[in-house]
């Protein structure tokens, strides 16, 4: 079942997030979740009542404690993780949300840094190989910046061409 798939895949998260990404109406979205019964479990997000697959609340409690433990990602544009959710909030600053949801519909690709968007990128291909251009939204530690260049590195590689530079503005 999809709804069952949602959760498990983007829980914690709310009957509403559930509707906004299924792009359906509450009847049916609340029909669907009452029909996983037991199978979805309330938990408390910062005092917001949530929905988390049984399956997946264990991973809950595995959140790393230190900032440099959780892993840095570079998602690229539309990413799944990017429109999972109706309220963005707890993934970017309400002042950096235009950097990332343009108009007529464009999502950037974004860096994710302990677990919230930390700045936007993109690649470019030149004199026969790869640019990756970082545009950060503040200062970035250096276990990020190593991050970085170890995913581009394996973004060249995809493509198979060679990193030629990592440009952050």
């Amino acid at each position: 079942m999809l709804a069952e798939r949602y959760f498990r895949c983007y829980g914690p998260a709310t009957e509403q997030d559930f509707r906004y990404w299924r792009g359906t109406r509450a009847a049916h979205s609340r029909r669907w979740i009452a029909a996983l019964g037991e199978t979805l479990e309330m938990v408390d997000v910062a005092g917001e009542a949530q929905l988390v697959h049984r399956d997946a609340r264990d991973a809950l409690h595995t959140i790393p404690p230190e900032r440099d433990g959780w892993p840095v990602k570079l998602l690229y544009r539309f990413d799944p993780y990017l429109l999972a959710h109706k309220d963005k909030g707890w993934l970017i600053d309400a002042a950096h949300y235009p950097r990332v949801w343009r108009p007529a519909g464009h999502i950037e690709g974004t860096l994710l840094e302990h677990g919230r968007i930390a700045g936007t990128w993109r690649y470019d291909r030149a004199g026969g190989g790869l640019i990756v251009t970082l545009e950060p939204f503040a200062p970035l530690p250096h276990h990020v910046q190593q991050a970085v260049e170890q995913q581009a590195e394996g973004i060249a590689a995809f493509l198979d061409l060679p990193l030629v530079e990592i440009i952050t503005t």
